[in-house]
């Protein structure tokens, strides 16, 4: 008789190679997902933090020109956009303005800077919800040969002697309980910085807001002093030299 306990380090030492294999799997599985899911929590409470601090930083500027940031981050990009934009219109097209259009080009690289930004964010998030799909059915193949395993041990034996095949058999449901152990948390943590990532992307949308309600202040300003450059963008065509 065998003897063996519900220990994991039991029953992972009387297991077969390939169960062994299995709950290796789990285990780094497990580890890999609270891993990625504690690194995007600090990274997501991070980037939420400092755009909204920039928000609220601008919220109190009159002026798209009155914004002085440095960096290399979206706040950085969002107001370059916007001033890049408006100091191209200066250049080529001065005293003739087209309102909208200049409001239109800074909205669209402000949404292709907002999706990229969403998707450096959401890196690495998709192996978890691979992880709850996966675990459970690479946990119920380790059942599966661990059973088969046992049936292999009986026909050997040519005993029906419970305790040849129990040992086996409970070897083999280990497997399938890691791999819900690793399936069921995967899924919780996957939704919730889901709702994170959904609750960053309407910061920068709201961010996006507030640079183009900046930059239409601008446009207005300028409408009535058409001649207030006085040939000179004011250093908007060339934004990191006043930011």
């Amino acid at each position: 008789m065998t003897d063996i306990s519900l220990s994991p380090f039991e029953l992972y030492r009387h297991a077969d190679v390939i169960v062994k294999s299995v709950i290796i799997i789990m285990v780094f599985s497990s580890f890999m997902t609270w891993f990625i899911w504690v690194g995007k929590m600090i990274e997501v409470y991070l980037e939420k933090k400092s755009l909204k601090k920039f928000n609220e930083y601008i919220r109190e500027a009159i002026l798209l020109k009155d914004v002085r940031i440095t960096g290399a981050g979206y706040c950085f990009k969002a107001i370059s956009v916007a001033k890049h934009e408006l100091g191209i219109a200066e250049t080529i097209t001065p005293g003739a303005r087209n309102h909208e259009s200049i409001k239109e080009r800074a909205m669209s690289k402000l949404m292709q800077m907002e999706l990229l930004q969403i998707r450096k964010i959401s890196g690495m998030t998709s192996i978890l919800a691979t992880t709850s799909a996966v675990a459970p059915f690479i946990g119920l193949f380790g059942t599966v040969w661990g059973i088969m395993h046992s049936f292999v041990s009986i026909a050997q034996t040519q005993t029906t002697n419970l305790s040849v095949v129990a040992p086996g058999i409970a070897e083999a449901l280990f497997a399938t309980a890691l791999g819900l152990l690793v399936a069921v948390p995967a899924v919780i943590l996957y939704n919730i910085l889901g709702r994170m990532i959904n609750g960053y992307r309407i910061i920068l949308n709201n961010v996006a807001a507030t640079v183009m309600c900046l930059l239409s202040q601008q446009l207005d300003v300028m409408a009535y002093e058409p001649h207030a450059s006085g040939g000179n963008n004011n250093g908007l065509l060339h934004p990191e030299a006043s930011v």
